[in-house]
């Protein structure tokens, strides 16, 4: 089964903002694939090449080319849809840089080489003095409004559209992605690690990581840290060569961090914003202690899941 159309949203396609179709449009293509169990290659690919393209332009703005480039891992396809995409937009010179970008990820023989490659930096200065969000956007959203295959849907109609659009084998092939998650996870020394600690201090399940931390400390002052969710409020984690340990934050005042305090604390900075104590709160957090195990069990768990 292939999707023949994109369904956006009727205000979208009026609206005069670029952001409002090409965001329709991600939207689209990542509800089909989360939820509707489409391949990419079951959608039309002109959506591919819109959502692709922005994605580029997402990613280079927020950390240039050597960010995309490590972030996206140069596979073949998504790299033919923005260089199609940006051929069929005649989104000039943006198609000239990409396919300097390609020259150069040819020439260092790997992504991984050219993730580094001095030479972005010069990419770098020629996409940010481009304007992009000003120039690459509205041509993404002008050849988008010019497809006929694009649908406009009113408004309220189109969550119901969207969750109409389900692959045949919907079932099958989710149930697959969700074994095939589960497995990576077996083989991540972070979630490996993370679940082992809960049902050790009695708040499994684990739900999920939520952030890293650098910066965080964990009691004997090494940095390095993952917030992780559990039935039991965030949990702060450390995974070190030797050991993984589990932490609650504590505020200077002996306070335990918490959801509910913090949506207190930005409550309070939204009712009183000029309040600048209210911004060094959080500016001495401690961590204590709730259980460790060596980070051999975690290593020996990850090498049983095949990882």
């Amino acid at each position: 089964m292939h999707v023949q159309t994109i369904l956006v949203k009727q205000s979208s396609l009026n609206d005069p903002q670029p952001f409002a179709l090409v965001g329709d449009t991600v939207d689209f293509v990542n509800t089909l694939q989360a939820h509707g169990a489409f391949l990419p290659e079951e959608l039309p690919r002109d959506a591919l090449r819109a959502y692709h393209c922005d994605d580029y332009l997402a990613q280079v703005m927020n950390g240039g080319h050597g960010q995309f480039v490590g972030n996206r891992r140069w596979p073949e396809p998504m790299i033919r849809d923005i260089a199609e995409g940006l051929a069929a937009m005649q989104a000039e010179p943006y198609a000239r840089i990409f396919a300097e970008l390609r020259t150069i990820v040819a020439r260092h023989g790997s992504w991984e080489q050219a993730e580094t490659a001095p030479e972005l930096e010069a990419l770098d200065d020629r996409f940010f003095a481009l304007d992009a969000y000003q120039t690459f956007s509205p041509r993404i959203a002008a050849w988008l409004r010019g497809l006929p295959i694009l649908e406009p849907v009113p408004d309220a109609d189109l969550p119901a559209r969207l969750e109409a659009l389900r692959h045949p084998d919907h079932a099958a092939r989710l149930a697959e992605r969700a074994h095939a998650a589960e497995a990576a996870r077996a083989r991540e020394p972070l979630w490996v690690a993370g679940r082992m600690l809960c049902a050790l201090a009695g708040c499994a399940p684990m739900g999920g990581l939520v952030a890293g931390d650098p910066t965080a400390r964990a009691p004997d002052g090494r940095e390095g840290a993952w917030t992780i969710a559990t039935a039991e409020e965030n949990k702060v984690l450390f995974l070190f060569d030797d050991v993984a340990i589990l932490c609650d934050a504590y505020l200077a005042d002996g306070s335990r961090v918490t959801q509910a305090r913090m949506q207190a604390h930005f409550a309070a900075i939204e009712a009183d914003p000029d309040d600048l104590h209210l911004l060094d709160v959080f500016s001495e957090v401690t961590h204590r202690e709730l259980a460790r195990i060596p980070a051999s069990q975690v290593q020996a768990a990850v090498r049983a899941a095949g990882g």
